[in-house]
């Protein structure tokens, strides 16, 4: 019988300490994620985040809204100690900008729609999002890696520094694409492409039919050719 008690209050604890918190937040149209945060963005009629510690203490988690942006981060640990971790839910009514650094991840499975939309990653972060929006600006940088789909009329995509941005699910009537410094650009484009690589850079490219029209513009190594 006490042992019984035992477990019962060891998995009733457990689920205490597992619950993820609400922090209902004023609105925004713009994200951006920094560190150890593993975020998932839900499209709804209400603006907060849902957010559960993986590791670490509750009060190491950050969600803050200012002028219309609203950055979800951790308190930085010192060198001696474990990092914190969390993973969270985003519910948004509309967004036009989103950024990841320092390692966090962000992910979508419904459509991001919006007229004019922004999206960076930097320094080892990934984002995994489809759009469909009128003009798309996406940039990947230092190593980390961005993931787009959907479908845009023009996009304008950037990847420097040995960044990965895989566009090649994305279907776009224009684009303009430049890579450099090792970094790496997946495209799929209608009607023409503009494409500029350099510094080791590479871009693979996707023409939808055989009267797209291709720019290219290589210097120093770079490197630009069909997918």
């Amino acid at each position: 019988m006490k042992r019984l008690l035992f477990l019962s209050t060891f998995v009733l604890s457990t689920f205490l300490l597992s619950a993820s918190e609400r922090i209902k937040l004023s609105n925004f149209h713009e994200i951006s994620v920094s560190g150890s945060v593993e975020v998932v963005l839900v499209k709804g009629v209400q603006e907060y985040v849902d957010f559960e510690m993986i590791r670490g203490d509750e009060d190491k988690f950050h969600a803050e809204v200012k002028n219309g942006k609203l950055s979800i981060y951790l308190d930085k640990e010192f060198l001696w100690t474990k990092s914190a971790k969390a993973k969270v839910t985003v519910s948004y009514r509309s967004i036009d900008k989103l950024s990841a650094s320092a390692g966090s991840w962000v992910k979508s499975d419904a459509k991001i729609k919006t007229p004019n939309f922004a999206v960076n990653t930097s320094s080892g972060a990934t984002i995994n999002i489809p759009v469909e929006a009128t003009t798309l600006n996406g940039q990947s940088s230092s190593g980390s890696i961005l993931v787009l789909s959907g479908d845009v009329e023009s996009a304008k995509l950037t990847s420097s520094s040995g960044a990965t941005l895989d566009a090649g699910a994305l279907k776009s009537e224009t684009a303009k694409a430049q890579s450099s410094s090792g970094a790496w650009i997946g495209i799929g484009v209608k009607d023409h492409l503009e494409a500029h690589a350099s510094s080791g850079g590479s871009i693979k490219y996707k023409a939808a039919s055989s009267s797209c029209r291709v720019d290219k513009d290589t210097s120093s190594g770079g490197s630009i050719s069909k997918l």
